[in-house]
């Protein structure tokens, strides 16, 4: 299937928007008190990692898509290439460490989602259909389409916002709403 970019910057842009308000949103929501507590559903053990994750692969994911490479940075590397069964270390552990204090991870994950949200309103139409070659994070390279790559993306952190969401559901919170048009009014759900 041939995807033209015009078909992809509206729709990229306004999921962007939505990242942010979600993003927001979801940090704003969370009682500090379950930030750390563990919970089945979450695939990184605590809501406090899992802001973590989506905070850090919002920034690989730049990096790659800008051409770059997390490989630039030994310390940030880390959290990608990490393999559990040499390091002793667990993702989930891991990802705890990315930031550990809580109210810096929120404005970490804010500030990621506004300098995703930054990327990809600065994409041209051509740029979305450029090919960018990155390496993965067990080390091979892989060539991807980056309008394509953008909405794994955004797509991505919608997916570990709907984990938070089941947590947080599950302790007993239910003031998180991410229904876009409840998030960014009605009137503003439209290409």
């Amino acid at each position: 299937m041939t995807t033209s970019a015009a078909s992809l910057t509206a729709p990229l842009r306004f999921l962007a928007k939505y990242h942010v308000a979600a993003t927001r949103q979801t940090v704003e929501c969370i009682p500090t008190q379950l930030a750390d507590r563990e919970a089945s559903c979450l695939f990184f053990g605590t809501i406090h990692a899992t802001i973590n994750h989506i905070a850090g692969v919002d920034k690989l994911w730049r990096l790659r898509l800008s051409g770059q490479s997390s490989v630039a940075s030994e310390a940030f590397d880390r959290f990608y290439r990490n393999d559990p069964k040499s390091s002793g270390v667990t993702s989930a552990e891991l990802w705890r460490t990315y930031e550990t204090d809580w109210a810096r991870s929120t404005v970490l994950a804010v500030e990621a989602a506004e300098a995703t949200e930054a990327f990809v309103l600065a994409q041209t139409e051509e740029s979305l259909l450029e090919l960018v070659v990155y390496q993965r994070t067990d080390g091979t390279e892989v060539q991807v389409q980056r309008g394509a790559a953008a909405m794994h993306l955004l797509n991505h952190a919608t997916h570990h916002r709907g984990q938070i969401h089941a947590a947080l559901t599950e302790a007993g919170c239910r003031s998180l709403v991410l229904d876009m048009p409840a998030l960014l009014g009605v009137e503003n759900c439209h290409f």
